[in-house]
């Protein structure tokens, strides 16, 4: 064994500054009937400026990333909030008290530094044009059902087996559509139960399960998926499992090709 030595692991940057954001709201409230029916109506943009970029360093120049300087980047949010409640029936004991909001929202990255189309930050890749988490892979294409290879769409529309970096396309986002939720408050002589909603549509998820149970191999002793009975098998199966291939790049290629549509949805009840 070496002797002991020391290392950076933090270190102070006199150079950084706090990043410069812009913001614009402009909202309506609303009500009737005393407030038995009320609602609001919210627009904002925000613009943030001077970024604040993680850079990965070699060990002993600091920490892995290390914030070397404000990025001459930009990223923009904007949106709209809608808000819509109300006192649906209020009779003796029994009260109903109801509300549903829904918002919008838009998130890009309109500049990177040099005017680069693509920078790594942290792990995380962003795109010029694109928002933040937005999914740039391969095209599945499915399965050739001669063979059971799995394929993929070039840059060009065509058939591919072995795509590049050159074939990925954006196919979405995490970053949903629109999301929101629905309270429900039913009270009662002192009692209540509260029943609330959330949702969020229109983001792309990346199917972890499907990677581990399927088409990993499951190697932690996990069951695999029923799905897998649905591989091919034989010339002339029309599927979209591709039959097992040892081989982890194709696995991986697979894996990372598995978006699925999002509809997230949550029930909660409290007494």
């Amino acid at each position: 064994m070496g002797d002991p030595g020391l290392g950076f692991l933090i270190r102070g940057n006199p150079n950084l500054t706090w990043e410069t954001s812009y913001q614009l709201n402009v909202g309506l409230d609303f009500g009737f009937f005393a407030d038995r029916l009320y609602g609001s109506v919210d627009l904002w943009d925000k613009k943030n400026e001077n970024l604040l970029f993680p850079v990965d360093l070699v060990n002993d120049a600091g920490s892995p990333n290390f914030i070397t300087d404000n990025a001459d980047g930009v990223i923009r949010n904007r949106g709209i909030d809608v808000e819509l409640g109300g006192v649906p029936l209020d009779k003796g004991d029994f009260k109903w008290a109801s509300s549903f909001n829904i918002s919008f929202l838009e998130n890009k990255v309109e500049r990177l530094p040099d005017d680069q189309s693509r920078v790594n930050v942290g792990g995380i890749t962003l795109h010029k044009g694109q928002p933040i988490g937005v999914w740039w892979l391969p095209e599945y294409a499915g399965v050739n059902p001669a063979t059971g290879i799995p394929m993929y769409y070039d840059k060009d529309g065509n058939i591919t087996y072995t795509p590049t970096q050159q074939d990925n396309k954006f196919l979405g986002s995490n970053t949903p559509n629109f999301f929101g939720g629905w309270n429900n408050v039913f009270s009662y002589k002192g009692l209540s139960l509260t029943v609330f909603f959330q949702y969020q549509i229109g983001n792309k998820t990346f199917n972890g399960d499907f990677w581990a149970n399927i088409l990993n191999g499951a190697p932690d002793g996990s069951n695999q998926s029923v799905l897998i009975l649905d591989r091919w098998q034989q010339p002339g199966d029309v599927t979209s499992m591709p039959k097992p291939i040892e081989r982890w790049r194709v696995l991986q290629m697979v894996a990372v090709s598995l978006l699925q549509a999002s509809i997230w949805k949550t029930l909660l009840m409290c007494v």
